[in-house]
């Protein structure tokens, strides 16, 4: 007798408990959402173990971000993008790359925009800020900050040019910044040329 009470409550709710599970899981799924001209979204980190990143929006009016606390910034000029435009920024750990016997800062940088903006329309600029600690660059030795350059590490292991210079870089010892400009999305990293 107990039992089928039970089971006619259970019943009686089961249209509720679905409508419930139902609009979880619509909440949950990401939607394209559309920019007004001037409007853009504020950067979202997530954090998982040692690997960061943050999504952000560009808009052809272009945009100034400062990402991960401040240790680096994206300026992206006017027309840079034609829509808005999501781009992802990931920051993760070097342990183990060998990248052409170049001494490397132990932090990679990937930016990755839809695949209509791999190549930009106009470089954007970089700033990043480095530790000159022996311990957070691969070869553990000494880093002579005159030297440093973001360079450009291509995807493709034996390729020609595996790492390149992405050009002139200006570094602040002071504060212990490198800025240069990107002409497209791609991993960088901070090391001696």
């Amino acid at each position: 007798m107990k039992t089928n009470w039970i089971a006619s409550k259970i019943s009686s709710l089961l249209p509720l408990i679905m409508a419930v599970v139902l609009t979880l899981i619509t909440m949950g799924c990401e939607k394209e959402v559309p920019l007004l001209p001037g409007e853009s979204l504020a950067p979202e980190a997530v954090y998982s173990g040692n690997i960061m990143d943050e999504t952000f929006w560009v808009n052809p009016e272009g945009s100034n971000l400062v990402l991960f606390n401040g240790d680096i910034s994206l300026e992206f000029p006017e027309g840079t993008v034609s829509v808005p435009t999501e781009f992802t920024l990931a920051l993760f750990p070097l342990h183990h790359l060998d990248l052409d016997d170049h001494n490397i800062y132990n932090r990679g940088y990937s930016l990755v925009g839809t695949s209509s903006y791999q190549k930009l329309m106009k470089s954007i600029k970089i700033r990043i800020r480095y530790d000159l600690s022996e311990e957070n660059w691969l070869k553990t030795v000494p880093v002579d900050p005159s030297t440093l350059t973001i360079l450009n590490v291509s995807p493709t292991v034996y390729a020609y040019d595996r790492v390149v210079s992405i050009g002139n870089c200006c570094t602040d010892f002071s504060c212990k910044i490198i800025k240069g400009c990107l002409c497209q999305c791609g991993f960088y990293v901070v090391g001696e040329n």
